[in-house]
């Protein structure tokens, strides 16, 4: 004989685990979505009227190997330059020395107008939380970027996708610039 109130507790119990893991899954999914970006000069930049934007997007996979699109346009920039963008802690476990570094995603040369833009197919962003835009190559000097830190130069705005099921854990590094 099962107590009266059985049906009920189990109805709860389904409904607050339910919510738990939601706001579990929410709060840890962080860059695994469509995120938009909006680059802003960075102190001392040689650009300090560079823009820039750009789009990146979660495709699925779990890390080491997800699968991401990635395009970006900029303008204001010297002419006829090589550039590249980089991401901060894009490989690496937590508390490795590649959790705390740049590595390159594209590279471009601007036209004569000072204006480019690159895409790509990239496997694995374990982290998105600070992208660049370098003079040269991925160690050039920075000269735009997009942070999620509030008071840093530019934004990084997440929004869920399709695909946006997958959790990548732990927190952003601390960048050193």
């Amino acid at each position: 004989m099962k107590p009266r109130g059985w049906p009920g507790l189990v109805l709860a119990g389904a409904v607050l685990l339910t919510l738990l893991l939601l706001s579990f899954n929410a709060a840890r999914a962080g860059h695994e979505n469509t995120n938009s970006l909006t680059f802003a000069p960075v102190a001392e930049s040689v650009a300090p009227d560079g823009t820039g934007d750009g789009l990146i997007d979660y495709r699925g996979g779990q890390e080491p190997r997800t699968r991401w699109t990635v395009h970006f346009s900029f303008g204001g920039l010297q002419a006829n330059r090589p550039y590249s963008v980089v991401i901060l802690g894009r490989f690496g476990e937590d508390d490795t020395p590649a959790a705390t570094e740049f590595a390159g995603v594209c590279a471009f040369t601007t036209d004569s107008a000072g204006e480019g833009g690159c895409w790509y197919y990239p496997v694995g962003i374990r982290r998105l939380s600070v992208v660049q835009l370098r003079a040269g190559d991925a160690a050039g000097p920075p000269i735009l970027q997009a942070s999620r830190e509030p008071g840093d130069p530019g934004a990084i705005v997440s929004q869920p996708n399709r695909y946006s099921t997958t959790a990548t854990p732990g927190p952003a590094p601390v960048a050193t610039r």
